[in-house]
């Protein structure tokens, strides 16, 4: 159950090895699994969005440049898009799911191991939202919130935090 709530995974979906890394990478469990003073703590006011929304004040962003082709050279990358506009740049950021990866050409072709990782890391199939209230609004009409897990989202995790 540990791995579902944490990871969004069942325990069969997820490596031994990863799941022992995870558990390292905080200096506890309890650190990484809890709101107070853990890891699930930390907010972004105005909303996870805002860091691309910073980002783009600060370097050029294109949209709707969908990418068929990533090279690199000797003086940085240069990116092709599907409708033919090109850019170059001293580096990129390619922010997608592996899975994705393979939509794309690589210009040298990527090490057989992103490849393979490409080809085998199934692609997510969870939307992590967390929702603040200003007030129990539930409570003044006389509702308890009861959570359940979900049957047909064994993934599902509920986390209710009232402010």
């Amino acid at each position: 159950m540990t791995v579902k709530v944490i990871l969004c995974a069942n325990p069969s979906e997820v490596s031994f090895l990863y799941w022992i890394f995870y558990l390292k990478s905080g200096d506890n469990f309890d650190r990484l699994a809890t709101t107070t003073n853990g890891a699930q703590e930390s907010k972004i006011e105005g909303g996870s969005q805002r860091i691309s929304l910073e980002l783009a004040k600060r370097v050029p962003v294109e949209l709707n440049a969908v990418v068929q082709t990533l090279s690199w050279e000797s003086t940085g990358v240069k990116v092709r898009c599907r409708d033919g506009r090109e850019f170059s740049a001293k580096y990129t950021i390619l922010a997608l799911s592996p899975t994705l990866w393979q939509k794309i050409a690589f210009e040298p072709s990527l090490p057989d191991p992103h490849i393979q990782l490409s080809q085998r890391m199934p692609m997510g199939s969870i939307i992590k939202t967390v929702t603040f209230y200003e007030r129990a609004f539930w409570r003044e009409k006389g509702y308890r919130v009861i959570l359940k897990p979900c049957p047909f989202l064994p993934a599902l995790s509920h986390h209710l935090i009232s402010l």
